[in-house]
Parts: structure tokens; C-alpha cells; sequence
């Protein structure tokens, strides 16, 4: 079969939601098979497909999605599968098959027998210090992340939140990562592949899909961080909280190497750090509130 001949994909099951009732013979098919279909099309076209996959959902349809876009697989289905040259190398939540796919993609070059998994952040490696700030120690509390290899988070400090890791929307928040390298690794990769000497941490801000609402980078930021003549550096991210649904969300970071448009990932730590949003005084509805006017205004003639 076509679908398993591939290298590398992931295959994502949506599962039905059932009524009340039995499914009958009207409701339509029982399997909808949709392989990389919904990567043609404008945003219209695909959003329209969604709307139409949601209510074939809703009907008891179980979808089964091939995809290599891991945020549609995310977004859309409930379990996922990975097959790797025809072999199945994961079964489980659609999140984790994503991670499973990305750590495939970007194996660790500097360590063969790391595992390559990427585990959420747990009470143990989250600590609240005196100041009110938070101390998160990935590689000391065994997270685990995916990449080539060659850097990593040492430490990362988030300050502005309240006990235990609740924000407001509207907050000042204020995130440090202090990260390391191998300069040697680094020059191997700019002298194999091209990619400019310019180390970058990103950090996202996803909801419990892993959907990303969120991402700053050191690229975007016109931020040069020299990878052969340096080792090591801490940067710091301040940003002011968007105003978001109630629920828990994850920041990820991410180490890279290149530029906005050639990059390689050295190192990624998917769902590093948890973070619970609490109503505030402005109401969401949707995903997130912003800041808007609004007003009645006269217009000399408008009327008539």
C-alpha cells in the first residue's frame, strides 16, 4: 500500500463522536481516508474542508489523516500514528505522535542512543525561589528533547507568575534562558551545510494540542549570536501576556542554528514549562480577547 512505502509520516486518527443513537446506513461512511488532500487549497478552501470533516465527526465517521504537517495533525485528530520506512514506531495521542515524528526528523547526531522523547514539564523540575521567580532545569530533571545535537538548555527563569504558575492575561512576563554549545559541532554544520554561525532560541507558547498561539525567535529579533566564537549566552524575553480562554498552556524552547529562512534545530523542548491561565477582567470569547474600540459615530448625510 502506498501510505506505508512512505520514508517517514505521520497517520492521525480523528475519532467519531457518537449520539444518542446507533449509526445508520444514512449517515454516511463509516471511514473517510484523507491522505495529504488538505495541503492544496487557500485558507477558504481549508477551512470549508474542516467545517465538513468536524461534521462528518459529529456524525460517527472515523477519519484516518496522512499528513507530513504536524499542526494539521495536531489541530484535527485525537490519536496518532508513525511509520517510519513501513514500520509502525509509535501508537498513542495525537501530540506525542507529532513529537515522535519531529525527534525522527531531527535525530540527536552528538548522542546515537539518546531516546529522543519529549516529555512535559512535571512539578520536579519547575521550583519557586523566594523572589517569585521560576527555576526550570531541563537536562538535571531528565527532559528529554529532540534535535541534532551540540547545544542545550541550562537553565530557564520565568518571572511574573503567580503560585503555582498562574498568569493573568494583561501580565508582564519575563522569561530568561541561559544555553550552551559546542562550537565545534557548530562550525562542522555551518561548513557542511551553510548555515550562517547564529545560534537562536525560540520560545512558543502552545495549548494543551500543542497549537501554537505564540512564537518569538532570535531571527525575527535581529538578534546575532556568533555559534563559532562564542559558547554560551542568556537572553531574555519580555513580552505582556495576551488575553486567553481559562486553561492550562505550554511554553516550548527551542535551540537552532542558521537563519529565518535555513535553520536547523539543535535542540527543542516541546511542552517544556506549564502555565494556567485564570479569568480576567476582560471577557474571551474564542481563543484570545485584544485590545479594541468602539463607537458610534455621525456622518452628515449618511442616512438619507
Amino acid at each position: 500500500m502506498r501510505l506505508l512505502a512512505a520514508a517517514l509520516l505521520i497517520v492521525g486518527l480523528a475519532r467519531p463522536v457518537w449520539g444518542p443513537g446507533p449509526q445508520t446506513a444514512g449517515q454516511g461512511a463509516l471511514l473517510l481516508v484523507i491522505d495529504e488532500a488538505l495541503a492544496v487549497g487557500d485558507a477558504r478552501f481549508q477551512m470549508k474542508c474542516f467545517k465538513r470533516l468536524e461534521e462528518l465527526k459529529s456524525r460517527g465517521t472515523t477519519i484516518l489523516f496522512v499528513s507530513h504537517a504536524t499542526e494539521m495533525v495536531r489541530s484535527f485528530c485525537d490519536f496518532g500514528l508513525v511509520l517510519e520506512k513501513g514500520k509502525a514506531i509509535f501508537w498513542g495521542d495525537a501530540k506525542t505522535a507529532t513529537m515522535k515524528y519531529l525527534a525522527s526528523v531531527y535525530p540527536d547526531q552528538t548522542q546515537p542512543s539518546a531516546a529522543g522523547r519529549a516529555l512535559p514539564t512535571n512539578e520536579s523540575n519547575a521550583r519557586h525561589d523566594a523572589n517569585g521567580c521560576v527555576n526550570v532545569h531541563p537536562d538535571q530533571d531528565g527532559i528529554h528533547a529532540f534535535g541534532v545535537g551540540g547545544a542545550k538548555l541550562d537553565w530557564m527563569q520565568i518571572y511574573g507568575l503567580t503560585t503555582p504558575n498562574i498568569v493573568l492575561g494583561g501580565s508582564a512576563l519575563r522569561i530568561r534562558c541561559n544555553f550552551s554549545w559546542d562550537s565545534d559541532v557548530v562550525a562542522q554544520l555551518v561548513a557542511k551545510d551553510g548555515y550562517e554561525p547564529n545560534i537562536a532560541v525560540g520560545i512558543a507558547l502552545a495549548d494543551k494540542k500543542g497549537l501554537y498561539l505564540f512564537g518569538s525567535n532570535g531571527y525575527d529579533a535581529k538578534l546575532f549570536i556568533d555559534g563559532i566564537t562564542q559558547e554560551k549566552a542568556i537572553v531574555e524575553l519580555v513580552m505582556t501576556m495576551p488575553h486567553l480562554a481559562s486553561g492550562d498552556y505550554f511554553y516550548t524552547v527551542a535551540l537552532s542554528l542558521g537563519s529565518q529562512n535555513h535553520h536547523i534545530q539543535l535542540k527543542w523542548y516541546d511542552s517544556l514549562f506549564s502555565i494556567h491561565y485564570m479569568e480576567s477582567t476582560k471577557k474571551v470569547f474564542g481563543l484570545l480577547a485584544v485590545d479594541y474600540s468602539m463607537q458610534k459615530i455621525e456622518l452628515e448625510g449618511a442616512y438619507e
